[in-house]
């Protein structure tokens, strides 16, 4: 996974891992807060992590078991944390919470997980003097179709609008009638 320093790198997944907070060693990369032990996995992702300065941020955040819990395993019936989402270590205080959402009804095992993040983007700046030259605007090349037939146009117009005019103030289905058609009509002539 390369990528330059000035992009942000949010990761999203089912790690299928559970990260302990038995390891004194990946408080860098994992918080406090976690549920259960480590297990293999677990270790993989947290070194994968710190090689890439990146922190779990569900672990981070003191909430209830069951805003923390993303699966329950089937045999044991223990809630554990396997779904995370990464960040950059220079964003963790833009972090405003990461939660399981067990009121969501996904159709699968697994508890959704949402994220707030307060991002400040900021634009890309380009050196002074490498601003590309402008090399000027074409023109129109044809001729505008309406300008030959601005009266006629302003003509069915200008009937259309005298119908709709005398459907508003008399509304009745001659008039009705007669205002559809001249609508239909100026559609079928522009």
């Amino acid at each position: 996974m390369k990528s330059q320093r000035y992009f942000t790198v949010t990761v999203l997944g089912d790690f299928n891992d559970r990260v302990g907070t038995d390891h004194v060693v990946w408080q860098v990369v994992a918080g406090p807060h976690s549920l259960g032990r480590c297990k293999d996995n677990g270790h993989h992702l947290m070194r994968t992590c710190a090689e890439h300065c990146l922190l779990l941020t569900n672990t981070f955040f003191r909430l209830l078991t069951q805003k923390k819990a993303t699966w329950m395993h089937p045999r044991s019936r223990r809630w554990q944390m396997v779904d995370y989402v990464l960040l950059r270590r220079r964003y963790r205080q833009d972090v405003l919470v990461t939660k399981a959402m067990p009121d969501a009804n996904g159709l699968t095992d697994h508890h959704f997980v949402i994220s707030q993040i307060r991002f400040q983007i900021k634009p890309l700046r380009r050196p002074e003097g490498k601003r590309p030259p402008v090399l000027g605007r074409a023109g129109c090349q044809l001729q505008d179709l309406f300008d030959d037939n601005d009266t006629k146009i302003n003509n069915i117009l200008a009937e259309k609008n005298r119908l709709y005019k005398a459907y508003e103030y008399l509304r009745t289905h001659a008039t009705k009638a007669a205002f559809f058609r001249s609508r239909s009509l100026v559609q079928q002539q522009l």
